[in-house]
């Protein structure tokens, strides 16, 4: 792979890389979070379960939603920081998804503990907890796994376009 360390294309395919997390990680973070707010209305067939879930945690999905934003920038950058010392697409895919889920997740319990002081910390900490952990499984196989071979494929593909075009230029037959 050709050396991007000072060069307009590196900001180029990082600026790519961010779109991709972007473009294929929020959609798919905000249809999960959507339909697990839903899932209980959905068995039930009754409004009580989600009033009980945003009454508990409404101010922090809101939080774990604008902090999404951020984790899937900050990882989308760096799966293609780590790109040339990262061998293994799923170790990729698996850092990609523990970053956003630990980012997200910390500010979630962050302020659901905030928010409800007067409940059993305990009690408050072990869904979301379990949401972590269930979340970056899911994620590493799915649309993490998804993310990172995109990002390596048009980093490989910008590689291979350079190359040859340096190639062409060297060869002298254009003129």
């Amino acid at each position: 792979m050709p050396d991007f360390t000072q060069s307009p294309e590196r900001f180029s395919l990082k600026r790519s890389s961010i779109f991709i997390s972007y473009k294929l990680g929020l959609p798919a973070t905000l249809l999960g979070i959507f339909f697990t707010l839903w899932f209980p209305v959905i068995i039930t067939n009754e409004g009580l379960p989600l009033m009980a879930i945003i009454s508990i945690y409404g101010n922090a999905i809101l939080g774990l939603i604008f902090t999404l934003l951020f984790a899937l920038g900050y990882a989308g950058y760096k799966v293609f920081q780590n790109y040339p010392r990262e061998k293994s697409l799923l170790i990729s895919s698996f850092k990609y998804s523990l970053t956003i889920n630990l980012v997200c997740w910390s500010v979630f319990i962050i302020i659901s503990i905030v928010d409800n002081l007067e409940m059993d910390i305990l009690t408050i900490i072990i869904m979301p907890l379990a949401g972590m952990i269930l979340c970056t499984i899911l994620a590493t196989f799915t649309v993490g796994l998804l993310i990172c071979a995109l990002i390596r494929d048009r980093i490989k593909n910008y590689a291979e376009i350079r190359k040859q075009q340096m190639n062409f230029t060297n060869s002298g037959e254009h003129l």
